[in-house]
């Protein structure tokens, strides 16, 4: 038996995560190896998502070479045992899909995903290339493509990427979301098609999987039990907000990490 620590980095997503681990008991029955989790603390360390000089940045690219802040792996050196194995989870780049497409512009349009191409088009929505869609998509979380890698290819520890949760089906539920969301305030209320936010879902996440398989991370699929009709978050799964995961999410990927390292929950602690 193993005692494994997993240490997560990420942005939003994380912070939406890590509330399941508050007062979580520890697993009765001991099987297998012990999964203890770790969190980077995003609360108090909220320059990780400024756009100054003074960003505290995870991925850091020099000379046409990405690494991840050594700061950070300093961090998690001195609190991690020496008798914990470390495992690595990035939660990077979660929303960059729902920040082009939760919200119909005034441009409404339509794309075909390559690998899905019987997924239908919608004949009243401008048709775009499927490259120029990718393109932005990539160009919007590119800075998160970069923490991956960095990271990568910064330790010799395995490293996970967890795919972000999928898409809402219910259009309705998506505008109660947005009533007094700070961050959509003044973008508008119309929400954009389900079937084209599940395209951009797919190919946000085909992004980040060719990403993990090009740095040799390994990439999780959103857990079976949080997914219906192959497509949609389950509605028990929703956050209070248009673009997150709820709790009970959480805990489905808290335990597919558990499940794929062979043991049981053993405790949480921060990365401060």
């Amino acid at each position: 038996m193993s005692k494994i620590a997993v240490i997560y980095f990420g942005h939003s997503h994380l912070a939406f995560l890590i509330p399941f681990l508050y007062n979580r008991p520890l697993d009765e029955r001991k099987s297998g190896n012990e999964i203890e989790h770790y969190v980077f603390d995003v609360f108090n360390h909220s320059a990780i998502f400024a756009q100054n000089e003074n960003k505290l940045e995870y991925g850091m690219r020099s000379s046409g070479v990405v690494s991840f802040n050594p700061e950070l792996l300093e961090k998690v050196r001195k609190r991690i045992s020496p008798d914990r194995e470390i495992v690595y989870a990035s939660l990077f780049g979660g929303n960059s899909h729902n920040a082009l497409t939760l919200l119909s512009s005034d441009r409404e349009f339509d794309f075909i995903v390559p690998s899905a191409e019987d997924l239908p088009l919608d004949p009243d929505r401008e048709l775009i290339p499927s490259g120029v869609m990718e393109a932005c998509i990539r160009h919007n979380c590119q800075a998160f493509l970069d923490d991956l890698e960095g990271l990568a290819y910064s330790t010799q520890a395995p490293v996970y990427h967890i795919i972000s949760p999928p898409p809402i089906l219910d259009e309705a539920t998506i505008a109660r979301g947005l009533v007094n969301n700070p961050f959509f305030a003044g973008l508008g209320t119309k929400v954009t098609p389900a079937l084209i936010r599940y395209k951009a879902w797919l190919m946000h996440t085909q992004i980040f999987k060719k990403t993990c398989a090009r740095v040799r991370a390994t990439a999780i699929d959103p857990p079976e039990a949080g997914v219906s009709g192959g497509k949609w978050l389950v509605p028990d799964c929703i956050a209070s907000d248009p673009t997150h995961a709820n709790l009970k999410y959480s805990g489905l990927v808290f335990r597919e990490i558990e499940t794929r390292l062979g043991g049981h929950f053993a405790g949480w602690d921060w990365i401060k």
